[in-house]
Order: structure tokens, then sequence, then C-alpha cells
């Protein structure tokens, strides 16, 4: 039976008092009318701290969150413990009154940088190493109905105090240090940079240093006519509904994406991972999208870059997981305009561990760093000569009891004002052409680019 809100609100500031800290009161309900998620992330007050929407087209699930109860940040090494405990001391002795559905109820939703230890350039710098917010209100829905969950952080002197956070405002031009449209690095420069970036990671591996290393650039296109949000998600939803389309607004910015890489499920028991490195073009006939799969699934440098992958994440889920499995041979993924070698693995979570654990023994997977992690993610720091921010990082929700799903946050653009700055990478072994690799970041761009609509 449903508790009226005033009587709940009444119960929570009640035992805020008697427990003299913060109690969390979060009600859900259902929505009669099917509701749109992209009107609602679009529509929503700009001025809010944050938005965030997440979105899985082919199942048929989605959320949006919008404003912040409580904003749960981390930062260094520490920023996955740090935000787990708060997000455990939020929920300790919190009133909930949900009804029990994955994915309805108090959601954490927010997400990671790539590498905390690496300079923060002024665009990406209200994100910080990595948060999680608790919106005031959240909508969720799945095939069965829509869901809205409200949530107060009720504190003992009965007032809810707005949500604090460190973010740094960005103007208007976001003091983003990129170049002008007059002086864009032309194609042939970012070539001759491309190459000279992967004949080093060359070098590395062939002195022993490493085994593979994922290289990212970035595309930045200024002086755009105002950009349509609900446009941009609307496209990615239906140039890929296979992909997760996301998408994390505030400070001025929005960072979002159609991401193909679903890198942790967690629900119930039961423990999902999928891991894809290998590339290959999708082909213009039939005939020749089935030819480059079968060329790609044949491919020993290709198979060699993606089986590093897959030890990695098996090495780092078997100290979480039991009865781990996976497949022998990789499946083709096909998206719109790339296809990928990919491996699912399925683990039992019978030891009850967090998200956030399998986060942070996850991340970086090698798909965005490289083998070993620690070396190739220093050489990318050496190397590139950018901030990749939340680019390769981790975007996700996690719900009260510690499940929850995060993907990588690839196939993304950061939007700021009339600029917008895409990204897209590469994995790097021995016998990679630059050429070849530079090609494949460029199809890898293509969704984003599509979205936008900034084709030719």
């Amino acid at each position: 039976m449903m508790v009226g809100l005033d009587a709940l609100l009444e119960e929570g500031r009640l035992r805020a008092i008697a427990l003299k800290r913060p109690v969390l009161v979060s009600r859900s309900r259902p929505v009669p009318d099917p509701a749109d998620p992209v009107s609602l992330f679009a529509g929503a007050d700009a001025e809010e701290p944050w938005r965030v929407f997440w979105c899985q087209p082919s199942r048929g699930e989605w959320i949006v969150g919008i404003g912040a109860a409580s904003i749960l940040r981390g930062s260094g090494d520490r920023r996955f413990v740090q935000i787990k405990e708060g997000l455990r001391s939020l929920m300790t002795d919190a009133l909930v009154e949900a009804p029990g559905i994955r994915g309805v109820g108090p959601l954490a939703l927010g997400g990671f940088r790539f590498d905390p230890s690496a300079r923060v350039s002024e665009e990406w710098r209200g994100y910080g190493d990595g948060f999680l917010v608790l919106p005031r209100v959240c909508y969720a829905g799945n095939k069965e109905g829509t869901w809205i969950t409200e949530n107060l952080v009720i504190h003992p002197d009965g007032f809810d105090k707005k949500a604090s956070s460190d973010t740094v405002t960005v103007g208007a031009d976001g003091g983003q240090s990129g170049k002008s449209s007059d002086d864009v690095e032309s194609e042939a420069v970012a070539r001759k940079r491309w190459r000279r970036s992967v004949d080093r990671v060359l070098k590395a591996i062939r002195a022993g240093e490493v085994e593979k290393v994922v290289l990212a650039r970035r595309v930045m296109a200024r002086n755009l006519p105002s950009l349509s949000i609900e446009r941009v998600l609307s496209r990615l939803i239906e140039i890929d509904p296979e992909c997760t389309v996301f998408a994390l607004a505030g400070n001025g910015t929005t960072f979002l994406g159609a991401t193909p890489e679903p890198v942790l499920k967690v629900s119930g028991t039961k423990v999902e991972c999928v891991c894809e490195a290998g590339s290959a073009p999708r082909g213009s006939t039939l005939s020749e999208d089935r030819r480059l799969g079968e060329a790609l699934l044949a491919d020993a440098k290709e198979r060699r870059e993606h089986s590093l992958v897959v030890n990695a994440v098996a090495e780092s889920l078997n100290g979480l997981c039991t009865n781990l499995q996976w497949q022998e041979t990789p499946e083709i993924l096909k998206l719109r305009n790339v296809q990928h070698l990919s491996t699912t693995f399925h683990g039992l979570n019978t030891r009850r561990y967090h998200a956030l654990d399998f986060v942070e023994h996850l991340h970086p997977t090698p798909a965005v760093s490289g083998v070993p992690r620690d070396k190739a993610v220093r050489l990318i720091g050496e190397i590139e000569e950018m901030d990749r921010g939340w680019y390769g990082g981790l975007v996700g929700w996690i719900d009260a009891s510690g499940q929850g799903e995060f993907t990588i946050a690839l196939r993304s653009a950061l939007l700021q004002s009339h600029t917008a700055t895409l990204y897209a990478g590469a994995g790097i072994v021995e016998g990679s052409d630059p050429d070849r690799e530079y090609a494949e970041t460029g199809f890898k761009l293509q969704t984003m680019m599509s979205a936008l609509e900034l084709e030719g």
C-alpha cells in the first residue's frame, strides 16, 4: 500500500532528528501515460546542476535523472571506494517506497574519468575524477511501463539543503584551449601526428615495455549553429539502437554518445561483462559485409588484440566472480559503421560484491587502455597531446542494493556552446599499420558525425 508523501516526509524528519544525520526519503510511483525519455531530458531546466540520460533502445529500457538531491564525488585512486562508502551511507536507514522493479527507485547515475592522474583541461574540469548523482526526480521506463521517483535528503533541522557541488562553472566560450575554425589541424597534420604516435607505441612494444596500447585522437568542430540535444540524442538512438545512448549535462556542457560496449551488468547474483576489441568497417553490400566480418575473425593481428583484452578481463573478474565462463571464439558485433570482435563473460556474484567493486577492478579495461594496463596508461599520457576527460571512462547507474550497469564512454563527444569535440581510438599491437588504424578511428567517428550532422 502506498504511503502518503506527507507521512513519509514526516517519518524521514523524525528519523533524521533521532539519528542526528541526514536521511534519504525516496518515493516511486507509476506514470499512467508513457513518457518520451529524450523529451524529458531535453526539456528539463538547464539550470539544474546535472541531468543524466541512459537509454538502451533495443531493450526498451531508459532512465532520465533531473537535478541533484545528493552528489557523491571521489578523487584519485580512492574515487571508487569514496563513492561506494558515500552511497552506502546515503542508503543506510533511507525510507524507500519502490515497486521492487530493476532500475526503479533511488538510483545514482554518473561515471568516471579515464585517467585521474592526467592533467585536466578546462572543458573537463567540472566533471572531476568521478561522481554519481542521486537525482531529485528520476524517470525510468521499460516495456512494462514508466515510473517517477522523487528523492529528498532531509537533515536533522528539518530542511532539505540543496545538494552541494564542487564543480567549476565554465563560461559561454568554455575557456577551451582548442583552435579556432581558421586554424583547425589539417587532415595531413593529423595523420602525421597519428603516425608519429603509433610509431612510438610500436617501438615500446618491440622493446618489451607493453603488448598493446589504445591511442585516441579528437576532432573539433567549432562555430557550429545552435545544437539541439534533443535532435542529437534522437539521431543516436535511430542510428545505433543496439548501443547504449547516454548523456550527462551540467556546467554548460553535455557529454553524450552511443557506446557499443556494456562493460558491466550486476543483477542479483548474476554478473555479465562484455569486451570488444578488434574492428573492421561495414560493407556496402551483404556479400562484402560478410567478407569483411570473416576476414576480421580470421585476422591474426585483430585476434591477438582481442585475446589480450579477454585475458585481462578474465583475470580481473576471477577474483570477484565464481563460475566465470566465456566463449572460446569471439562473436562478430555489427553496428552501423563498424563491426567488432566481441566476447561476453558470465559469472556469479555469490559474495555479493558491490557494482563499484567490479568497476574498480575493470577500469580502465585493456579495450581502451592497453596491456599491461598501468604501463599503457602512462604511455598514453606521454604520447597523446590532449585530455581524454571522460572519453574511455565509464558511465552508468547503481541502485540502493549496489546493483547496476556501466558502459565504456565510447563513440562520444563533448558539446559546449557552439563547439563539439569528438573522440575515437584504436588498439595498437605488433603488426599494426598506422594508416589502417587511422582509418579505423575515422569510421568510429562516423556515428557522432552523423548524429551532429557534420558529414561533408
